[in-house]
């Protein structure tokens, strides 16, 4: 194997430990940024939003009868033109619902606000959600998972508000719903641009390292030539490189070498 080739596979393995060992880091934290970004969006809609509905509306609604009661209808209202404001901001919320926790893990659904009305999840619907890992979610609280979370209805980045009376009683809770294929989109592009940056390191690392390895291969020949020719009697061939590097302090021994012999 020629040196300048060794030279050019040294110079591609620096190059690719080195881009990577530095882009890998990155793209695992600004995943881990996205995903609380995205978090942080749905708490912050779910957070505010639960101040906008009137817990005296909140109490008239317990039984599947009710979804016909003005109530019903104001709340629901609320929820679809919070949830399209929020869109237009590029706030992509999938689904805004109000429920009440049967037990730890059992919802029951008051009120539902999807982006398409034909999913729209019937009052009184119960349904079993979990946190990340099977995680207890606690309801009555400002919270959101540190993961997505799954149910019946799909897997979901979920930001969780309670449903607080003037007098501090619990009544129920507004649950807000990012879709995991929408952040993991946004995580997806991140990572293209990391691997695209990557790959340009990579191809402007190669392209450096083959013309050095190119340009020294040049002299040493050069050289080798030289000392052929003084090893075959021809001591009248000056010798000489302008390179202004190691190679032409080497060729300057050399002349000097040939002019003593």
């Amino acid at each position: 194997m020629k040196y300048r080739f060794k030279l050019y596979l040294s110079f591609l393995f620096i190059a690719f430990f080195a881009a990577f060992g530095s882009i890998l880091p990155i793209l695992i934290e600004v995943r881990g940024v996205i995903f609380r970004a995205f978090s942080s969006q749905a708490l912050t809609v779910a957070a505010s939003l639960s101040t906008l509905l009137d817990p005296t509306y909140v109490k008239q609604i317990r039984y599947t009868q009710d979804d016909k009661l003005p109530a019903y209808r104001k709340i629901q209202t609320i929820l679809n033109k919070e949830r399209d404001i929020q869109r237009k901001h590029q706030v992509l919320i999938e689904e805004i619902t109000l429920v009440f926790p049967k037990d730890r893990n059992t919802l029951v659904v008051l009120v539902d606000a999807p982006i398409e009305p034909k999913k729209t999840i019937p009052l009184g619907t119960q349904y079993v959600e979990k946190g990340p890992r099977g995680e207890n979610i606690a309801w009555n609280a400002l919270f959101s998972p540190k993961g997505f979370v799954e149910d019946r209805y799909g897997r979901w980045l979920l930001g969780v508000a309670p449903i607080i009376d003037a007098e501090g009683n619990y009544l129920a809770t507004l649950i807000v719903r990012m879709k995991k294929t929408i952040v993991v989109s946004s995580m997806r592009k991140i990572v293209l641009y990391g691997v695209g940056f990557f790959l340009f390191s990579l191809l402007t690392a190669s392209f450096i390292s083959f013309f050095l390895g190119k340009h020294l291969s040049i002299s040493i020949c050069k050289l080798i030539r030289s000392t052929n020719k003084i090893k075959k009697g021809d001591l009248h061939t000056p010798i000489f490189l302008s390179t202004n590097d190691e190679n032409h302090q080497l060729a300057l021994s050399i002349e000097e070498m040939r002019k003593g012999l």
